[in-house]
């Protein structure tokens, strides 16, 4: 939270450090009583709806990332140098590449039933880990076979407890 009496003094008008940006804050309704503020550096042209679709659109983008960040454990690192480090980020992608991959070919039977189903993501990532140890697995029946409903609307907080970084020499 940033009071509107906060100083910024520490930047001197005129120096490369210091530079004018322009933001509007759009606040838009989801529910009877339930808003949502967007703040954007987009111009007047963008109507609220324009800015709510866009936003809208950039959802899948932050699944991916939540997904890379627990789903491939890219949240926590094993290393402290920027060569491994590297080395580690671009094998979770190529993970995560190969296991979307996967994920969008797999076909399951469709059922009758209450909800849509989906793969479950966190499970197929998991099973190519496996896959790698032994490539005789039939990976894209066992991924069909992990499913999960579809609840639209499902809100509720989860807890998460951070946890440092661990070596692999101190396990």
């Amino acid at each position: 939270f940033l009071s509107t009496t906060s100083k910024f003094d520490f930047l001197k008008r005129g120096s490369k450090d210091y530079y004018e940006i322009r933001f509007r804050v759009v606040r838009l309704k989801l529910s009877e009583s339930t808003y949502e503020c967007l703040i954007t550096n987009l111009d007047d042209n963008f109507t609220p709806n324009d800015l709510k679709e866009l936003y809208h659109l950039r959802w899948g983008i932050e699944t991916s990332f939540r997904d890379l960040k627990h789903s491939v454990d890219l949240e926590y690192l094993h290393t402290k140098e920027s060569s491994q480090i590297y080395q580690e980020i671009y094998a979770r992608l190529i993970t995560y590449n190969f296991t979307m991959r996967l994920v969008g070919q797999v076909k399951f039977p469709k059922k009758k039933r209450h909800w849509d189903y989906q793969v479950n993501v966190k499970m197929a990532f998991r099973l190519y880990r496996r896959y790698l140890n032994d490539m005789s697995i039939d990976i894209m029946r066992l991924i069909s076979s992990y499913i999960l409903p579809i609840r639209e609307g499902r809100k509720f907080e989860r807890l998460k407890f951070r946890r440092g970084f661990v070596g692999f020499h101190y396990r």
